[in-house]
């Protein structure tokens, strides 16, 4: 059983005396932060499913137009299912495996690499279309999710960014302050 700690107060005849004494409890799941950050993905999940439903997408297929987006300015000898995983944090076989979705529906193009196994996608003009006309209604569940955390929010994302290995772009964040 995993415990996290439970903060008592013993207080003393002297008010200076009073110390806090952290002891082991029961694991709190409501409590524990990786079940609070799978829960907040989850429910954003959800409203980024309904988000893309009318655009007959789902989160990764989005994810992935997006993230073909985001490398379109690189050379295509740069560009790899490989890399494109990496870039999105996703498993590699994932990727192929959504990629051959995409393709099949014409929204990506994969041509061969050096390697015969590598695969360099790239996205259709199909593609770009559908990434631009689901783009705001995700833009808008994002905001609509996340508008809690007001100006907290670009310090936020900085801490996922760092949770995440990557460094903050604070300042970046701060000036422009709009969607994550």
């Amino acid at each position: 059983m995993q415990f996290i700690p439970r903060v008592s107060v013993v207080e003393a005849a002297e008010p200076s005396q009073t110390v806090m004494r952290a002891e082991p409890g029961p694991l709190d799941a409501g409590a524990a932060a990786g079940v609070l950050l799978a829960r907040a993905g989850n429910a954003l999940a959800r409203r980024m499913r309904a988000a893309l439903k009318p655009h007959k997408l789902s989160v990764a297929q989005y994810q992935l137009l997006a993230g073909l987006a985001s490398m379109s300015d690189e050379p295509p000898a740069g560009r790899s299912q490989a890399r494109l995983a990496a870039l999105l944090g996703m498993d590699r076989a994932m990727v192929s495996t959504v990629l051959a979705h995409l393709e099949a529906l014409r929204l990506v193009a994969r041509e061969a690499g050096t390697d015969r196994r590598a695969r360099r996608p790239s996205l259709t003009r199909a593609g770009q279309a559908r990434l631009a006309a689901a783009q705001p209604a995700v833009l808008a569940a994002e905001a609509a999710f996340f508008a809690p955390l007001r100006a907290e929010r670009v310090i936020f994302v900085a801490m996922l960014r760092l949770l995440l290995g990557e460094r903050p772009r604070l300042r970046a964040a701060a000036a422009r302050a709009g969607p994550i």
